[in-house]
């Protein structure tokens, strides 16, 4: 096991979750069980329409999207794809064909046959991977290389490799061969094949995910315990770290970040920082590559730095830029300096940020704002409601008792912070009673 930790925290058809690394958070995450498509689903389709030269178009029961790659589909067709990318209002899911699991240099597929390189995937195909992982693939999947899998070393892709080919494949066996992933589940497969230590709050959570089919396979069951207070204690204090829209640094610069529908905005504000705008300003980013990975920001970045003095500092500046985004679990890239002196930034989406899963936009006399989401502020209130736990599960238990039929399983809810969305095996008997 690395020095990786996931707390997780369930409450309902929520879960929410942050990573730490190196004592300090460097992901955190919301997800909920909404109906709609998220990555790692596997999905039946109709193709809807399909190009042999573009991409086809899918259809199915619980939404719609675009389907990348060598699909080689045709009109009318039935096939079995993963959602790679979450909808966004407006647009479709992004799907891959077949069913694949990730790791972080490496992708499972029974939609490949051999090896082949990703578009990220920079350079020709090194041959001493070629020869090594020509026969790690299980029988009807491929090999798909990552863009990090570039500088990533022969052990630690074989490593990877031995991992994906006997963890990977029975997980996707228990998911099944059409199935969502619960929140916790979905949360989890983050940190699958980079291991760690999982921390689960309630108590009853924790147990049913230790008996997952899901998490075993993985073999993450003997990882799984539950949450102390101190996990909990950190995962708000994570959890409020990341929702700061203005940050002061130790130097005394300041950012102020803003994310809108169409792009996020970061300014670098000098404040009472001393020394040269390319120390700010490198300062500033290295903060701000950090939250943009732990609010999960995605799609165009514009980072309003201070204003150079020589154009050499600025191309020595992006071209650090690019380095520090280098390790990055999502595909980003730096563009460089526009006319105005911004920095362009492009992070692949996959997820909806930490922010789009709290707050909406609203319109009203007073002109748009944004506003905490409805389904937000239910799962807030639930949360206020557990931590009275001693009289709420007292309360809840013997009414639990005393009612028989489609309310019984409600009060059981109501009074755990638990249900079935969010972790598949929970059962009312599974419940814990202890506050």
């Amino acid at each position: 096991m690395t020095g990786r930790r996931l707390v997780l925290d369930i409450t309902g058809r929520e879960a929410r979750a942050v990573v730490w690394a190196g004592g300090s958070p460097v992901f955190a995450a919301i997800d909920r069980a909404t109906g709609d498509p998220r990555p790692g689903d596997v999905v039946r389709a109709r193709v809807v329409s399909a190009s042999s030269a573009g991409p086809a178009f899918l259809s199915w029961s619980g939404g719609d999207g675009v389907l990348l790659g060598r699909h080689g589909c045709g009109e009318g067709e039935t096939v079995r794809a993963t959602v790679h990318q979450s909808p966004r209002p407006g647009k479709g899911a992004v799907l891959r064909r077949g069913v694949s699991c990730a790791g972080r240099f490496l992708i499972l597929s029974d939609d490949e046959v051999g090896i082949r390189r990703s578009r990220h995937f920079s350079g020709p195909l090194p041959a001493e991977i070629a020869a090594a992982l020509g026969d790690r693939a299980p029988a009807g999947f491929g090999w798909v290389l990552r863009r990090r899998a570039a500088d990533a070393g022969l052990e630690a892709l074989l490593a990877e490799a031995a991992l994906l080919a006997e963890r990977g494949r029975a997980a996707l066996s228990a998911q099944g061969g059409a199935a969502a992933l619960a929140p916790a589940q979905r949360l989890i497969a983050d940190l699958a094949a980079a291991g760690g230590t999982i921390a689960v709050h309630p108590r009853s959570a924790a147990l049913a995910l230790r008996s997952d089919p899901w998490v075993g396979a993985w073999g993450l069951a003997g990882a799984v315990a539950p949450a102390d207070p101190g996990d909990l204690a950190d995962l708000e204090d994570a959890l409020d770290l990341a929702r700061q829209t203005t940050v002061v640094l130790p130097s005394g610069s300041r950012l102020t970040i803003e994310e809108g529908e169409t792009a996020t905005t970061i300014d670098v504000d000098r404040g009472s920082a001393r020394g040269d705008a390319a120390s700010v300003n490198r300062d500033a980013m290295v903060e701000a590559v950090r939250r943009m990975r732990l609010r999960r920001i995605s799609g165009l970045v514009l980072v309003d730095v201070l204003r150079f003095g020589r154009s050499a500092d600025a191309g020595g500046f992006v071209a650090w830029v690019r380095d520090r985004v280098g390790d990055d679990d999502m595909t980003c890239r730096v563009h460089g300096l526009t006319r105005a002196g911004l920095l362009e930034i492009t992070r692949e989406r996959r997820f909806p940020s930490l922010y789009e899963m709290q707050a909406t936009r609203v319109e009203d006399a007073f002109g748009q704002r944004w506003t905490e989401k409805p389904e937000a502020a239910a799962f807030r209130a639930l949360r206020a409601v557990r931590a009275a736990r001693p009289a709420a599960l007292r309360v809840g238990t013997a009414l639990h008792a005393l009612f028989s039929g489609p309310l019984a399983p409600d009060w059981a809810a109501v009074a755990h912070g638990v249900d079935l969305a969010c972790v598949p095996s929970l059962a009312p008997a599974a419940f814990d009673v202890a506050p």
